[in-house]
């Protein structure tokens, strides 16, 4: 099931996003916390009244996330929760089906 997170205008890019959270019609409350909280109001009002000052800064920080080094193999991981690094994984090595085929990696979690 999908949920429109912007009902004003949902097939359209645009800061109206913003605008829902000013009008106290943001769909999340953690979402919302962006109009309540001192730290990220002013910004979150000015993208609501500014949509060029939100294509400027959404600009920007597609920039700056392109330019992020992508962390593969095991220097990086998949996290089951976001904010929780995983439990180490105890690696254990899976018995291939013939002595032709390559061994392959487990990891219990």
């Amino acid at each position: 099931m999908n949920q429109t997170l912007d009902v004003r205008t949902p097939n359209k890019f645009d800061n109206k996003y913003y605008f829902d959270l000013v009008a106290r019609q943001g769909l999340f409350k953690s979402d919302q916390g962006l109009i309540e909280h001192a730290t990220t109001n002013r910004t979150a009002v000015r993208f609501a009244l500014n949509q060029a000052a939100f294509f400027d800064q959404f600009a920007k920080s597609i920039v700056k996330m392109s330019q992020m080094d992508v962390l593969t193999g095991t220097q990086g991981e998949i996290r089951l929760s976001c904010a929780v690094p995983n439990k180490p994984a105890s690696i254990q090595t899976v018995a291939a089906a013939t002595d032709d085929e390559d061994q392959g990696l487990a990891a219990d979690m």
